[in-house]
């Protein structure tokens, strides 16, 4: 029930959902297909389920993508 858009975090949230549903499917091209998505720079990303993400979008998909490869070890 949140805004349309933020431009405030959206890697916290995005993390504390993944903990809680385990919805990723991590395999071994995930952190590669990722971050060849942060490399378009984009500066708006749509968020499932939640509040859409305006800024740095490179940033937020790189950051991500790092903690979920820290959670598994990788």
């Amino acid at each position: 029930d949140g805004p349309a858009v933020v431009e405030s975090d959206v890697v916290g949230p995005a993390i504390a959902a993944e903990e809680m549903f385990h919805a990723m499917c991590l395999g071994p091209n995930t952190g590669a297909v990722v971050r060849s998505l942060a490399a378009l720079e984009p500066e708006l990303l749509a968020i499932m389920h939640g509040s859409s993400f305006r800024g740095d979008g490179a940033a937020a998909l790189n950051a991500f993508v790092s903690r979920l490869e820290a959670a598994q070890g990788k």
